[in-house]
């Protein structure tokens, strides 16, 4: 039998938008992992993200950072 889930958030196919700008957050915090004047913060495939994080307390900010995104663009469950 199928049956059908209703979805309310989240981010749709196409709306690209939403990961640069939580990427231009991350890189421009100041928080991540850098090699030379590299950025090596988040690696990601379209909307899935792994971050990088050379301590805890870092990557507990960079946390704080997506829970702020994630809060201001409703994309929380």
């Amino acid at each position: 039998m199928l049956r059908y889930i209703h979805i309310s958030n989240g981010v749709k196919k196409g709306g690209v938008f939403y990961i640069f700008v939580y990427i231009y957050r991350l890189s421009q915090s100041g928080y991540c992992c850098k090699i030379g004047h590299l950025y090596y913060g988040r690696f990601g495939y379209t909307y899935d993200v792994s971050l990088v994080a050379p301590s805890i307390y870092t990557l507990h900010r960079m946390c704080d950072i997506a829970l702020g995104y994630a809060s201001e663009y409703s994309l929380t469950h």
